[in-house]
């Protein structure tokens, strides 16, 4: 059998999408699994086992060049050459879900609909939208073709950390909204009370994100996405805002503390027991410093550096 997934972004969500995708491989070792991307986020899905084949779709490259739509339409086309039997839409977008559509794939479902156009491409199929994302996803994949009962996220194999410590706390200092985003400076006065605790502090994100200029570790908009994945899966402990980091660092088994404002995080927070979640309001500007402090040393006292 040959099985089609289509989810593109984000990273955080595509972490997610992967527990699913992991009891999917478990349960049918055998087939010809593909999954759909967005090159950007590509590297975040496992290509050894968990995948037979990365479709790096790339949207970016289309936007930039204003790619004409009959040159998307052709390329999604092209997928028809690996006659897929099965066809997994994982972001019911209707840019996902044209994907999945001109695939060809032989029976297909969506895991929901943002959008009017999206709801004419492809079926729905039932499930529990109450429960945590990844476990909508697994019971997605559940009802349409069966799966395992095995959560745990099948993830890339990385090379080592730029920087190496064995008391390393990393911290993302953006995020996806400003309103998702937490004051640079209390990420640095964070760090300081970490340091103050024996810990070496290094700052990650991407382009456009706050970069605390004075820290001594500021890897800032200065690591590729695989870099910035290895730094959070060797770090002790990784903070951040409601970002796909987050997500990294619960999936390779890494303590995290996550903030968090409109989003639920129990449905949207990292899938993970070794973790403390902060939210007051819709804005996470309304947490303190002393409390992110205090939600990090009940996750150091629950789970100790190293265990």
């Amino acid at each position: 059998m040959k099985a089609l997934v289509v989810r593109y972004s984000a990273i955080g969500d595509c972490v997610m999408a992967a527990h699913a995708v992991s009891a999917l491989r478990r349960r049918h070792p055998d087939w010809h699994i593909a999954w759909a991307v967005d090159a950007d986020v590509a590297p975040v899905i496992e290509t050894e086992w968990l995948v037979n084949q990365r479709i790096d779709v790339p949207r970016r490259e289309w936007k930039r060049r204003k790619a004409s739509a009959f040159e998307q339409i052709r390329y999604y086309l092209n997928l028809r050459q690996h006659q897929f039997d099965y066809g997994f839409d994982l972001q019911g977008h209707s840019k996902t879900g044209v994907c999945l559509r001109l695939s060809g794939a032989k029976k297909r479902w969506s895991i929901g609909y943002t959008d009017p156009f999206a709801r004419l491409l492809n079926p729905s199929m039932p499930f529990d939208r109450s429960r945590h994302l990844v476990e909508q996803f697994h019971e997605f994949l559940e009802n349409c073709v069966g799966v395992a009962k095995d959560l745990s996220p099948i993830m890339p194999q990385l090379p080592p950390p730029v920087l190496d410590s064995k008391r390393l706390i990393t911290i993302h200092t953006g995020a996806g909204a400003v309103w998702k985003q937490w004051p640079l400076e209390r990420w640095v006065q964070v760090a300081a009370g970490l340091k103050e605790r024996g810990f070496t502090v290094a700052f990650l994100g991407g382009p456009g994100d706050p970069s605390p200029a004075d820290a001594e570790h500021n890897f800032v908009d200065q690591l590729s996405l695989v870099e910035s994945m290895a730094m959070t899966a060797g770090s002790s402990y990784h903070l951040s805002g409601d970002t796909g980091s987050g997500h990294v660092a619960a999936a390779y088994g890494v303590p995290v503390v996550t903030l968090f404002g409109r989003t639920d995080p129990t449905k949207t927070g990292p899938y993970t027991e070794k973790k403390r979640f902060l939210r007051k309001g819709d804005a996470t500007d309304q947490i303190s410093v002393d409390e992110v402090l205090c939600a990090f040393d009940e996750l150091e006292a629950m789970w100790p550096s190293g265990s």
